[in-house]
């Protein structure tokens, strides 16, 4: 699967090097605005964002921080204008990967970007309690009793699970997962991706506690087993 990066830019120049830069490898969308930037993180998923200090609408720190909590694991690399040993600080402090400063060079750039991409997923396979998924080979099974056996999966039902899983700790919206699994612009009413989740969470058992039901939002894959799955 591409991997998608938000850049949130408003410079032209920087849109261009960045594009010219990642395109070859990874889709790239751009954001001149923060509030642009709130409408694409809303509509779609984004496996790393690119982020501005100095933007026309807010400063990207505020941003950062207003917009961390629904980002979930998603790495977040400032690329600014703004060079100073208290910006990179405040960075890191506030929970940023990454501080590049423009102007940067653009293999620089794509060396910073894939190192962040591969860390994030450098084990394709990731176990919660008894729940093994495999990232690569989009294969799910369930350990137990010194056994493991496969889980029987719908395609609908398999996307679902592994885009929760690669953004665990971020809530999805029921529109999110309509476009990661069914595709985007194909219309699905929103009562199919409850009943894709409540199928789902039967045939996973005891891990169902990990998809957690976010009312009013969507879902959210949590390593938190505290609640009972909704």
């Amino acid at each position: 699967m591409t991997a998608r990066i938000l850049l949130v830019d408003d410079a032209p120049e920087i849109q261009f090097l960045v594009r010219r830069t990642l395109d070859n490898r990874f889709l790239v969308e751009s954001a001149g605005t923060l509030e642009e930037a709130r409408k694409a993180l809303a509509k779609g998923l984004f496996d790393l964002v690119l982020l501005d200090v100095v933007l026309p609408d807010g400063n990207g720190f505020e941003f950062f921080e207003e917009m961390r909590p629904s980002l979930g694991e998603t790495p977040v690399l400032f690329l600014t204008g703004v060079n100073d040993m208290d910006n990179k600080v405040n960075a890191f402090r506030r929970g940023a990967d990454d501080y590049l400063v423009k102007p940067v060079d653009p293999r620089e750039l794509q060396a910073r970007v894939e190192a962040r991409l591969a860390k994030r997923g450098r084990s394709p396979e990731i176990t919660f309690g008894e729940l093994k998924v495999n990232l690569d080979r989009y294969e799910v099974s369930l350990t137990g009793n010194g056994s493991e056996r496969p889980v029987d999966l719908t395609p609908h039902e398999l996307k679902i699970l592994i885009r929760l899983v690669q953004n665990r700790g971020r809530v999805l919206s029921r529109n999110q997962l309509i476009d990661e699994a069914w595709g985007a612009g194909v219309h699905v009413e929103e009562r199919t991706v409850d009943k894709h989740v409540s199928s789902l969470r039967k045939k996973i058992g005891d891990a169902s506690s990990y998809v957690k039901t976010v009312p009013g939002f969507g879902y959210m894959f949590s390593t938190e087993r505290d609640e009972e799955a909704n």
